[in-house]
């Protein structure tokens, strides 16, 4: 095979630890300085606990296999590896829960829990004279990571509000309610996993207090309401840089992307909520399907208003409404988007114009933009990376010359 200049394989195994006295976590007890108050203990400074001491603390560790391959190409033109690996970590430190009476905290750090990530990492470079005096260089990355919980050493209830780390499942889990649609009163049903459909009248049937109990076995499959939506983490990323050039011009530009993740939407509405974020719209969208029935819906679209005939009821039981409705899967978005980060040109003056003077020994003009935004997006209602009500960096444009001049 004449068109390949190397290839190597390449394995490794390896045992690898974390120091436990990260992030302020300690053996030892450590304590905080008060300053005083005149009015309670006449200005004298006190302590209190910081962080309560775990002398059961060790390393995090974890066992490491790689597997990779190196690799040259037509003439070194095309440059990479490929790179497999599995990671499994125990001695994870989480937080578990401890009665209040221990040192006043409710929760201690602890080295609970067993993590597995499989993956692979692949990187392509190129340097390519495409036709003439156009060349291009390029860079690709891409990584795809799966983990898992494998095991997890605390008993504390599982619900969608907190779910922590549950076993089986990969980190960084998101639980969920799915709303149906409405009573003809303007109630939102609940759909079940059993196909079920509940409106939510009190606290029991917006099932915002159920838990799934691991000292008693549960999982998420033993729960009718609670749905398993993903993770918000992204299973996979990209990163592609390119630059081309041609007789003293440049053009470089930098792609990113990110996918198999969800994120909250951040614009979660109810009609006593003026200060949310998108409230106009989202009261338009209510007052539709207000105007429209909601006997006549066939889905949830929107948070429901009520009026004079079911007010006093609606009132009663508006906390319980909107605390589910803040788990409602209504309220997430798939993250995976493709983005343009940033854009150069650049252009060198030609060295047979230079030569006519005796100043200057480069002249570079150069034009710069960055934050362009979203090339492709999974969902077509908002950027990802910023939610509703955050602030997007605007894109920037910068215009330079850069002179070199002669000795």
């Amino acid at each position: 095979m004449s068109w390949v200049d190397l290839l190597k394989l390449r394995a490794s195994l390896g045992i690898a630890g974390v120091a436990a006295g990260k992030s302020k976590i300690s053996s030892v007890t450590t304590l905080n300085t008060r300053p005083g108050n005149i009015l309670f203990n006449k200005g004298e400074s006190f302590n209190d606990i910081s962080y309560p001491g775990n002398e059961t603390l060790t390393w995090e560790k974890s066992r490491t296999l790689n597997i990779g391959l190196d690799m040259e190409l037509f003439n070194h033109k095309l440059s990479g590896c490929i790179e497999f690996y599995n990671k499994y970590s125990y001695d994870v430190l989480s937080y578990a829960t401890v009665p209040t009476i221990s040192q006043g905290k409710n929760s201690v750090m602890y080295n609970n829990a067993k993590v597995l990530n499989r993956g692979v990492e692949l990187s392509l470079n190129t340097d390519l004279r495409v036709a003439g005096d156009l060349k291009w260089r390029g860079v690709f990355n891409y990584s795809y990571n799966n983990n898992k919980v494998k095991a997890f050493y605390e008993n504390t209830p599982i619900s969608p509000q907190m779910p922590g780390l549950i076993e089986g499942y990969p980190m960084g889990v998101i639980l969920v309610l799915k709303p149906s649609g409405y009573t003809p009163e303007g109630y939102i049903k609940l759909q079940g996993k059993d196909g079920t459909r509940e409106p939510i009248l009190d606290n029991v049937s917006s099932h915002t207090s159920d838990r799934i109990l691991r000292q008693n076995g549960e999982t998420i499959g033993d729960n009718n309401w609670f749905y398993y939506l993903g993770t918000s983490t992204p299973k996979s990323q990209l990163s592609f840089s390119n630059q081309f050039t041609w007789k003293g011009m440049t053009l470089s530009f930098m792609i990113t992307g990110r996918f198999g993740y969800y994120v909250r939407r951040g614009d979660e509405f109810t009609a006593n909520n003026p200060g949310a974020a998108s409230f106009s719209k989202r009261l338009d969208r209510a007052f539709t399907v207000y105007d429209a029935g909601y006997g006549n819906q066939t889905s949830y679209s929107e948070y429901p208003l009520y009026n004079d005939e079911n007010y006093q009821l609606y009132q009663n039981i508006e906390k319980n409404v909107s605390d589910a409705s803040q788990m409602f899967v209504t309220n997430y978005i798939k993250g995976d988007h493709i983005r343009l980060n940033e854009v150069y040109w650049g252009y060198d003056l030609p060295e047979w114009l230079l030569s006519r003077q005796n100043v200057f020994k480069r002249i570079n003009v150069y034009v710069q933009v960055s934050n362009l935004g979203i090339l492709w997006s999974k969902n077509k209602d908002m950027d990802p990376d910023y939610r509703v009500g955050t602030i997007k960096p605007m894109s920037t444009f910068m215009f330079g010359l850069k002179v070199n001049f002669r000795n």
